[in-house]
């Protein structure tokens, strides 16, 4: 956040970028700042408390939840583009969730 800092108010002072305070979307602006610090803030918490295995369970479930919510509500259309990323997500997620390696050793001691 510093580095961007000197070069906008470098752009500014030199009059080669010019702000209009009263054109800012101050609310949305505010709004979305006070979300994405309270996600950072709870993710930070969720895996001090959880650990972070569970804390990228969730990120993950959370995804298809956001098109799925997209499709309900703002009616976007169902694309393939949905389905095959919603399940990349949730292949992703089976392989973070299930002990893999111990299924597989199971497994070497069935058939050995």
């Amino acid at each position: 956040m510093t580095l961007n800092l000197l070069p906008t108010t470098l752009l500014v002072l030199y009059e080669a970028e010019h702000i209009e305070w009263d054109y800012i979307p101050w609310q949305p602006l505010c709004l979305a700042a006070l979300l994405s610090l309270t996600f950072n803030f709870l993710t930070n918490f969720g895996i001090a408390l959880f650990g972070p295995l569970i804390i990228s369970i969730g990120m993950l479930c959370g995804i298809p939840a956001s098109a799925l919510i997209d499709i309900l509500f703002r009616q976007m259309p169902l694309t393939q583009t949905f389905i095959v990323g919603s399940a990349a997500v949730m292949v992703s997620f089976v392989l973070i969730a299930f002990p893999m390696a111990k299924m597989w050793r199971k497994m070497e001691k069935m058939c050995c």
